[in-house]
C-alpha cells in the first residue's frame, strides 16, 4: 500500500479518474515498474482505452512503449497529400 501511495500521489487522478476504472491488479504493474508519474499514468490512460488485459500492460511496460510510441521513421510526410498522410500516420498509431 505504502509504493502504491508514493506511486500515485494525486488524490483525484486515483480516486475519480482513470484508476478507479482500473482492477487493482492493473494499478500494481506499473507503480512496480515504473518510477515516473507521467508514465504511469500515459499507461493507465491507453489500458483502459483499449481494454488491455494486465498481462499485455506488463509486455509494454517492459518493451518501453510509452517512449517508442509515435518514433516510428515514415516518408508519408514527402510521398503522400497532407490528408493522406495523417491518416496513414494515424492507422499505424491503431492498436488493432
Amino acid at each position: 500500500m505504502r509504493a502504491f501511495a508514493e506511486a500515485w500521489p494525486d488524490l483525484e487522478f486515483v480516486s475519480q479518474a482513470l484508476l478507479a476504472q482500473w482492477p487493482w491488479y492493473h494499478q500494481l504493474a506499473p507503480s512496480e515498474k515504473l518510477d515516473n508519474t507521467d508514465s504511469c499514468r500515459w499507461y493507465a490512460q491507453k489500458s483502459i482505452e483499449n481494454h488491455r488485459p494486465r498481462n499485455v500492460l506488463v509486455m509494454q511496460i517492459e518493451s518501453g512503449l510509452h517512449q517508442r510510441q509515435g518514433a516510428a521513421i515514415t516518408n508519408f510526410a514527402t510521398t503522400l497529400s497532407k490528408l493522406q498522410s495523417d491518416l496513414a500516420r494515424e492507422s499505424i498509431k491503431d492498436p488493432f
